[in-house]
């Protein structure tokens, strides 16, 4: 019998962050921008901001969304288009990325 080939588990560190970035998710830039001293803590991941949810709705970020959201944007501009932007303004549209999380040391 042939062994199966295992990959490593994707582990997080003491700060709750992931050591590595975790493959097939696009990375966006960090809240803070890495200055000249900061070191990388780990990687976060972030699906839709918490703030920019009310209900099922979200505040549209366009870049994030997902293919089959663009589609089904537009099918409705196609036959029902004062519904067009619905896709844009759902949560469950968009993609979850990571971002990349430094601390500043002296």
């Amino acid at each position: 019998m042939e062994k199966k080939k295992t990959e490593p588990a994707i582990q997080r560190n003491q700060h709750g962050l992931y050591n590595d970035p975790i493959p097939g998710l696009q990375i966006i830039d960090p809240v803070v921008p890495q200055g000249a001293n900061d070191v990388l803590l780990g990687y976060e991941i972030v699906e839709v901001e918490a703030d920019e949810v009310v209900g099922c709705f979200t505040r549209p970020q366009p870049s994030r969304m997902r293919p089959i959201s663009w589609f089904l944007a537009g099918v409705l501009c196609l036959f029902i288009w004062p519904a067009s932007c619905l896709p844009c303004c759902l949560k469950d549209s968009y993609n979850t990325v990571q971002r990349p999380v430094y601390q500043q040391m002296d």
